[in-house]
């Protein structure tokens, strides 16, 4: 991963319950229609609604030779 810092990017995340990710998407969601230039409103809604394909696609990863050698771990 370069010379990006792992520490730094697990311990910046901002978790959130049930029904704050569903604030969030449904608030990024709308926004999006409105304004679809809102890369930021876009991300979020990925971040909060994307997390069983994240976990499919981490999944296959892990099962290749590059992907074996990552450490995964936050």
């Amino acid at each position: 991963m370069g010379n990006f810092d792992l520490d730094h990017r697990c311990h910046t995340r901002v978790r959130l319950n049930g029904w704050q990710q569903a604030a969030v998407a449904v608030g990024s969601a709308l926004g999006t229609l409105l304004d679809p230039r809102r890369a930021d409103l876009i991300a979020a809604l990925g971040e909060t609604t994307g997390k069983p394909a994240f976990e499919r696609v981490l999944e296959r990863m892990k099962r290749t030779p590059e992907g074996s050698r990552e450490d995964f771990s936050c």
